[in-house]
């Protein structure tokens, strides 16, 4: 079966109801299709909800196998950028992908040195999303060490924030 990608955006800062809407229509786009991963985005205002709203999104996608969010300065879907306020949903439909999520930490490892914990295996990945906190996580270093020990792997994602501060 082929994969199927779809997106939807809120543009209400509505807490619960934005993801709800947002999954809503990223739903419609996979056409009765459930999705295996969906991707969340919250604008701080919306934040404060995001537990609940990620409960909401995964009812109205099909409870993906793997779902993922971060809090976003601003969100983009459906060729709608919202610079501030909003979530925006990502699902696909991928039926024979095997996918797993995974939090990585960042880790003191002697002075001025930071190791990653929570790494699982990637050798037999065909890509990676990373979604990283540009104030607290060692991005370039990881990036760097993928490129060297998994070349080819192609790794998709964004620096994500809710704020302009950690």
């Amino acid at each position: 079966m082929a994969v199927r990608i779809s997106s939807g955006i809120s543009s209400a800062d509505a807490g619960v109801d934005s993801f709800a809407e947002a999954a809503a229509r990223a739903a419609l786009g996979l056409g009765g299709l459930p999705a295996d991963i969906a991707i969340v985005f919250a604008a701080a205002p919306n934040l404060s909800h995001a537990d609940l709203g990620v409960e909401i999104v995964s009812e109205r996608l099909g409870s993906p196998a793997a779902i993922a969010g971060c809090g976003a300065q601003g969100v983009l879907a459906g060729g709608r950028e919202l610079e501030t306020g909003g979530v925006a949903v990502w699902a696909a439909s991928m039926p024979d992908a095997e996918l797993e999520t995974f939090h990585l930490d960042a880790v003191p490892a002697g002075e001025d040195q930071v190791a990653v914990a929570g790494m699982p295996e990637l050798d037999d990945a065909e890509a990676a999303i990373l979604i990283a906190d540009p104030y607290t996580f060692p991005v370039e270093p990881l990036l760097t060490r993928l490129g060297d020990d998994l070349p080819g792997l192609p790794v998709v994602g964004g620096l994500a924030s809710g704020g302009g501060a950690p």
